[in-house]
Order: structure tokens, then sequence, then C-alpha cells
């Protein structure tokens, strides 16, 4: 099987890609690399998966004619795990709430707009300045505001926890494995890979933070024997291909 991975300027972009690359080369795979601008004459099929930043997998996948499907952070089936109030709202409706209220919101892009900004919390006008060129029309994912003491990123392949990697706050404070487990079995409609974040409140509750797609993931110190199988399982499910890693 031949992969292409991106590099920047001759070098790995970050971890994600050398540790796919590590993966791919130990179960045998034939790497090719890319720099970005090379991509639209890369000679790359459904048979080939291409590994890289979201916006370079995403464009890939475009070419190919394939379309990604939207997945929400939370999805409808899981918001019994989230553990905390979460809604969409335009910009306009939560710089409105923080001028009445103060109330403290975490907010988010949509899918869709990843890049918009980063997610942050917003409590007082000046947390707003961050939004402040984006139309206020624009809409956003909203959620209540939880103290976390620790998170971690649950790794699902074919239907099982592949790894569990801490990647934020105190290490000694592992979840809850019931929600986890309970989850998982919920989420019927799952990618053939994709990660699950937990977070775990000073209270000790065990609460889902958000879902990931595998097509272009965080390995987050995942062994890349088990990554790479991810990421080419998943380009396989979007491209319907019969290959596999």
């Amino acid at each position: 099987m031949t992969v292409y991975i991106q590099k920047v300027r001759g070098e790995f972009a970050n971890v994600n890609t050398f540790s796919a690359w590590q993966g791919f080369i130990e179960r045998g795979a034939h790497v090719e690399f890319f720099e970005f601008e090379d991509l639209e004459s890369l000679e790359f099929s459904a048979e080939t998966p291409v590994v890289g930043g979201i916006g370079t997998v995403q464009r890939a996948l475009s070419m190919l004619g394939i379309e990604i499907p939207a997945m929400n952070a939370v999805p409808p089936v899981l918001a019994d795990f989230a553990g905390r109030k979460i809604w969409e709202a335009t910009l306009a409706e939560v710089r409105a709430q923080i001028q009445d209220s103060g109330a403290p919101i975490f907010i988010k892009p949509l899918p869709a707009q990843h890049k918009l900004f980063a997610g942050h919390v917003v409590a007082r006008f000046r947390d707003l300045i961050e939004t402040a060129g984006i139309a206020p029309e624009t809409p956003v994912s909203c959620s209540e505001v939880v103290e976390i003491t620790s998170e971690y990123r649950g790794f699902v392949h074919h239907g099982e926890i592949a790894g569990f990697k801490h990647y934020a706050g105190d290490f000694r404070i592992f979840p809850d494995f019931s929600p986890v487990e309970a989850a998982l079995s919920a989420w019927e409609n799952r990618p053939v890979a994709a990660s699950m974040d937990w977070g775990v409140t000073r209270d000790g509750r065990t609460f889902l933070i958000e879902v990931n797609d595998a097509y272009s993931l965080g390995c987050y110190g995942l062994n890349p024997v088990l990554y790479a199988p991810m990421i080419a399982d998943r380009w396989f499910e979007l491209t319907r291909s019969s290959s596999r890693a």
C-alpha cells in the first residue's frame, strides 16, 4: 500500500504526521512525502491514503469527489454523556447574553468552520475581542462551563477502545470507564475510526467533551502501529475502497 504524508518545508509538520509515518513504515507501507502546494498534481487515489492537516486531507478527499459527513462535537445520541448543557447560537446572541448576565460560556466554531477561531470561555466583553471581526450572524457551538481537572482521549477503532491517552490537567486523575463504555455502545453510527475526549470534574464526574473524526486526528502519544491503521481505515471508509492497511 502507498501512503502520502504531508511535510512542511521538507520537515514533518508535527508529531501526528511523524507518528503516522512510523506506523505505516512498521506495517510495511510505501510512503511518499509531499508539500501542500504539490497536492493538486499528486497522483493519489481512493486506494492511497493522504495524511496531513485537516484542511489538507479535506482538500484531497474533495479532489476525489468525496464529501466528508458532518460530525457534531457531541452527537445527539451521546448528549446524556456530556454532563453539561450544549446548544447552538449566533455570535450576536452570545454577545447579548454576556452583556446581560455575564454568565460564562464556552464557545467554539461549528465543525465546518473549525479554523474560524480557537474555542474559549467568554465571561466579559473583553473576552469577545477574538471574535470581534466575525459576522454577528455566524453560528457557534456553546456549552456551560465545567471545571475540568483532567482530560483524556479515547481512540475508537472497529468499535473498540484502541487506546486512552492523557493530554491535559492532572494525569493522576483517571476517568470512570463505565460512562466511556456505555457511550461507546450508544454511538452505533460511529465511523470505523474516531476519538472520544473525556474530562473529569473536580467533584469526580466523568463526562464526554467531544468526539472527532479520524481522517486527520491528533495521536496524543498513541502507539504508531495502532494510530496509522485508524487513519487508513477511515480514509478507505470515506472513499468506499476495499483496500485495507
